[in-house]
């Protein structure tokens, strides 16, 4: 018990906090008990060509994909040079003709990398885009699609091999509600099944919101909770590894509070959005304000926080370019949404 008296208080709190919530292989972090680096200086703005909206970001060989979910122009995803941020072309025609999307989902890089899956929540199918077709031909439509699983389908996903995806996938419940799980889904069969670890203190279908990222270097994947402050990291098994859990792990009884919003790999090293906070800010007499992350938490091969990274503008989703060491992000609170800043230095 003497050595109580060297952890911080701010670490103890969060250390009772992962144990009264029973977690297994738990990885107590506090963002107070190191360093935050402010990076907004180093932000640089790309795309001044049109105007998007929320989206969220892949890549593919030499080119950065941004899929726009709400789209005010014929196509709904945007493609850019990689190494530059040049505008190059527009693909996925919105539309009810054949090969156009009625309603755009993810996008999916293969496991071969040279075609990517988009996903039509309208239809209930993965479009298959060649990148060379579509950079070629400005006009390309999709005629190979794979069927989703409606009672299970995958919505934040990647590829492990070439027939098999690993991701979060949505369980109707009602007409008003779902869950979120881990998921397994096969390309030849078109069929989605439950996978993996499941966080056994869940006792709310909205705990289940959660984000995911598969670190195949490492052979593990990491999912971050949007309603419970708590990411996990198991391997490709699926057995658990560690649970990193937050200061309000236990704080189940505010709806409004949010937590991890995204995460993503660098070198060995997970990034996630996190905001740790309310998400809905309400206030009599005016419209609801909704609060994003505005900082990326540094974590090590070993589930450690390192670094806060704070950017200083809020943002809904970000993707990292290991290629050329960056974070490209969509800011919410920018006039120009999409900018990205450099890693180099920044996490030494």
């Amino acid at each position: 018990m003497k050595l109580l008296k060297y952890i911080s208080p701010i670490v103890f709190i969060a250390l009772i906090g992962c144990n009264n919530h029973k977690l297994d292989n738990a990885k107590p972090f506090s963002i107070q008990a190191v360093k935050t680096v402010n990076i907004q200086d180093l932000i640089v703005d790309f795309n001044k060509d049109f105007y998007v909206r929320f989206g969220d970001f892949q890549l593919i060989g030499d080119y950065l994909m941004f899929n726009d979910f709400t789209p005010t122009n014929e196509k709904g995803i945007h493609i850019f040079n990689r190494s530059s941020f040049e505008y190059i072309t527009s693909t996925g025609v919105l539309g009810r003709g054949p090969g156009e999307i009625t309603r755009l989902g993810q996008s999916v890089i293969s496991f071969c990398g040279d075609f990517f899956w988009v996903d039509d929540y309208g239809l209930e199918v993965r479009w298959k885009f060649p990148i060379d077709s579509v950079i070629s031909n400005k006009n390309f439509l999709p005629s190979i699609n794979k069927a989703m699983d409606s009672k299970m389908f995958l919505v934040d996903y990647e590829l492990i091999n070439d027939s098999i995806a690993l991701g979060i996938a949505v369980v109707p419940l009602s007409a008003n509600a779902a869950e979120m799980t881990l998921a397994k889904y096969n390309f030849n069969t078109s069929k989605t099944e439950r996978y993996g670890y499941e966080h056994s203190a869940i006792n709310d279908h909205r705990q289940t919101y959660s984000s995911f990222k598969l670190d195949r270097k490492n052979d593990r994947y990491i999912r971050g909770y949007v309603n419970l402050d708590l990411m996990t990291i198991c391997n490709l098994n699926g057995d658990l590894i560690y649970n990193i859990c937050g200061p309000l792990i236990n704080n189940q009884n505010n709806e409004f509070n949010q937590y991890f919003q995204g995460v993503d790999i660098y070198k060995d090293l997970i990034l996630a959005s996190y905001l740790g906070d309310k998400h809905v800010i309400l206030e009599e007499g005016q419209p609801a304000q909704m609060e994003y992350p505005s900082k990326l938490l540094t974590f090590n091969s070993t589930g450690d926080l390192i670094k806060v990274i704070e950017t200083g503008y809020s943002f809904s989703s970000f993707c990292i370019d290991e290629v050329y060491d960056r974070v490209i992000l969509y800011f919410e609170d920018k006039e120009n949404p999409l900018g990205y800043f450099s890693l180099e230095g920044i996490l030494n």
